[in-house]
């Protein structure tokens, strides 16, 4: 689980990771609180602190600026992916654009499917969207963890108190005045738009509230962007266990006004292998060879569930 530290001017949520060797690796979520002016200092403060401590510092989840890395003294950036950003005032063009959205949210609602603020029970919602992934659910930034502090808003098919089919855990980053939508599920027989329904709802929400900005976040190794070699080849042996298509194209029919770049920075003397290595590892959950027994136990455990008789 991420923490909160002070280094140098500003605030960090990061967590503490075994790393390859006998160094640990203290991994950073998103960029420092802190005014993009501070950010260089933070940052930097970070990750002396780390190596005091003798560990490998790097952040996770940095967005760009005007398209191109932070200039983070000591720091080399990769460049993982985009977040795509939709903007709360567009969105009733963006309906007005979009006959098969407005397709979709319609068909929905004609299966009797409502959205409202809400508290459900998710963990139907997490085992059916866990049979759906080709690989076992991942660690650290992506791991579930009850909201107490976030926002929920729940689809369910008969009004209030019948069927959930769906659940949207959204966050607040007031500093940028925007709202992370951290979870969107659907339960395996949700009608179709059910989906579209929930996020209807979220950027209505917003809208009303006066954020500028919903984010469904990162889209990993993102078939829009141009990734250098190494990287297009691990999308392609990625996808035997990870649909980059598929959530890219999602996330690409809501219409986003803006599609920002988001990188990973680590300590520039640490070796780019090792440096990824400790955010798989993180993804992990700790152990590389604990992940590859799991993700086999998986696939068998989906395959059975896609055999069996509905």
């Amino acid at each position: 689980m991420a923490t909160f530290g002070s280094f140098g001017t500003g605030e960090v949520a990061y967590a503490r990771i075994d790393g390859f060797g006998a160094r640990a690796s203290w991994i950073a979520v998103g960029n420092p609180l802190v005014a993009e002016a501070a950010e260089p200092e933070t940052s930097d403060a970070f990750r002396e602190q780390a190596r005091s401590a003798g560990a490998r510092a790097s952040f996770f989840g940095v967005e760009g600026r005007e398209g191109a890395a932070p200039n983070w003294k000591g720091f080399q950036a990769l460049l993982l992916g985009d977040e795509p950003l939709y903007r709360t005032a567009e969105w009733p063009r963006v309906l007005a654009s979009r006959g098969a959205l407005r397709y979709q949210l319609a068909r929905a609602r004609r299966r009797g499917v409502s959205v409202a603020p809400g508290a459900a029970d998710a963990r139907p919602l997490l085992d059916a969207a866990a049979l759906r992934r080709r690989m076992p659910t991942l660690d650290f930034v992506v791991r579930w963890s009850e909201p107490t502090d976030a926002r929920t808003f729940v689809a369910r098919v008969g009004g209030e108190g019948g069927t959930v089919v769906g659940l949207a855990v959204v966050r607040e980053v007031p500093a940028v005045g925007r709202w992370f939508v951290e979870h969107l599920l659907r339960s395996a027989d949700a009608p179709n738009g059910a989906t579209e329904l929930l996020f209807d709802a979220v950027i209505r929400a917003g809208a009303a509230e006066g954020v500028g900005e919903i984010s469904l976040g990162l889209v990993p190794l993102s078939p829009s962007l141009r990734l250098p070699g190494p990287l297009r080849a691990a999308r392609t042996l990625g996808a035997l266990f990870y649909d980059f298509d598929g959530l890219n194209h999602f996330k690409a029919k809501l219409a986003p006004q803006e599609r920002r770049p988001i990188y990973y920075m680590h300590d520039a003397h640490v070796s780019p292998v090792v440096a990824v290595g400790d955010l798989l590892r993180a993804f992990a959950g700790g152990s590389l060879r604990r992940f590859a027994f799991r993700t086999a136990i998986h696939g068998v455990r989906r395959l059975e569930s896609l055999r069996a008789p509905s």
